[in-house]
């Protein structure tokens, strides 16, 4: 799997994938990021910061396996269960490897539609889906 062993990466014990649906079997994992305020009464500056370093930490870990997320935001970021000082990155539905196995680019697609969360998109992605 494209991201088994990452730090920051939930462990994954089984890919189930039917004519229907797939299914994931990973670790058991806490809430995620835009629930913080429900999570902790004193999410203070402190833990804010070590949790933003865990999750830049992760996505550069993702980026140097040659792939991209595509879908950065709050509720793709989960507290581990059992230490709230600790995070993970989950939910690779729209992940695309962007090297291949030499470590090369691979070229940009030219023609293609929106894909993630309105709420997170970038200001270019707005301005794309306008014109």
């Amino acid at each position: 799997m494209l991201h088994q062993g990452l730090k920051h990466i939930p462990k994954i014990y089984n890919f189930i994938e039917s004519k229907t649906q797939n299914c994931i079997v990973m670790e058991l994992l806490g809430k995620n990021l835009s629930l913080h305020k429900k999570l902790h009464k004193n999410f203070d500056t402190d833990l804010a910061f070590i949790l933003l370093h865990q999750m830049l930490d992760s996505i550069e870990n993702l980026h140097n396996k040659g792939y991209i997320h595509r879908d950065i935001k709050p509720s793709n970021f989960v507290m581990d269960v059992n230490n709230s000082n600790q995070v993970y990155m989950v939910d690779f539905g729209l992940a695309k490897q962007h090297l291949d196995g030499n470590g090369t680019a691979i070229p940009a697609r030219t023609n293609t539609d929106f894909r993630g969360t309105l709420t997170y998109a970038s200001v270019n992605a707005h301005n794309k889906l306008v014109k």
